[in-house]
């Protein structure tokens, strides 16, 4: 298993080439289940036969499971899908992961989607 130090130094490639490799987790299961939820009513989001349309749901896991991956304490928090689908609707799957992983690292106090105070508060 990737000690957190190690996931923080990974590329966002690097981070997604090692979450095929491990052995399914809660989180990865989780993510799997949120994401056919994620904006249902939206076209953009919309899953049907055209594989170009499931593309998104796939970078949407992607960039979730990469930072799980990163984050081994965080993890995925339910809702980070509606995050990710949000941001890649104006910038690559990439910069998607480095825009939660900054909200989430850097702006957001960690009681705010940990134990849901902040939350609560707002």
């Amino acid at each position: 298993m990737m000690t957190h130090a190690n996931a923080c130094s990974q590329s966002y490639d690097a981070l997604v080439a090692n979450c095929d490799r491990d052995f399914p987790t809660r989180n990865k299961k989780q993510i799997q289940v949120d994401l056919p939820r994620t904006f249902q009513d939206e076209v953009f989001y919309r899953v049907d036969e055209d594989e170009d349309n499931n593309n998104i749901l796939k970078a949407i896991g992607r960039v979730c499971m990469a930072y799980s991956v990163r984050n081994q304490v965080v993890g995925y928090c339910q809702g980070f899908n509606f995050i990710v689908g949000r941001l890649l609707q104006v910038v690559t799957e990439e910069e998607s992961f480095w825009v939660l992983t900054a909200l989430l690292e850097s702006i957001l106090p960690l009681d705010y989607f940990c134990n849901m105070v902040g939350v609560m508060v707002d």
